[in-house]
This record gives structure tokens, sequence and C-alpha cells, in this order.
């Protein structure tokens, strides 16, 4: 009856270890595809900051002459009233 007794505490701890292992495994997948997902979104973000940086530089470009114009309203507005 002892021997059964000893093969079921050793079998039960056999069984916990491979358990944590498992999960140890499982948990370093988790990881790495949260990994895989904060680096596309990263570089989705830098992407995003790129096409920003391209549409304020043409904003910034127009702003000159968008004030020429507004400046010439400006005087032909002064000049009618």
């Amino acid at each position: 009856m002892e021997i059964i007794k000893y093969i079921l505490i050793i079998a039960g701890i056999l069984l916990f270890l491979s358990l944590g292992v498992f999960f140890i495994i499982k948990s370093d997948e988790v990881k790495k595809e949260k990994l895989k997902k904060i680096k596309e979104n990263q570089r989705i973000l830098e992407e995003t900051n790129e096409q920003l940086d391209e549409a304020l530089t043409m904003m910034e470009e127009l702003n000159e002459p968008l004030e020429e114009v507004a400046g010439f309203f400006d005087k032909l507005n002064n000049k009618i009233f």
C-alpha cells in the first residue's frame, strides 16, 4: 500500500511539473505575440507620423501664397469699404 502511495505522490509531482513547464512555454508564446503586435503598432505609428510630417510640409509650402492672397483681399476690402 505504501508503494502505491509513493507512486501516486511521484505521479502528482511529475504532473504538476509538466503543467508548470506547459504554462511557462505558453506564457512565452503569448509574450512573443504581444511583442510582435507592439512592433507592428510602432511601425504603423511611424508611418503615420511620416505622413503627417509630409502633410505639414505641404501645408507650410502653401502658407506663404495663401498669406499673399489674404493680404490682397484685405487691401481690396479696405479700398471697397
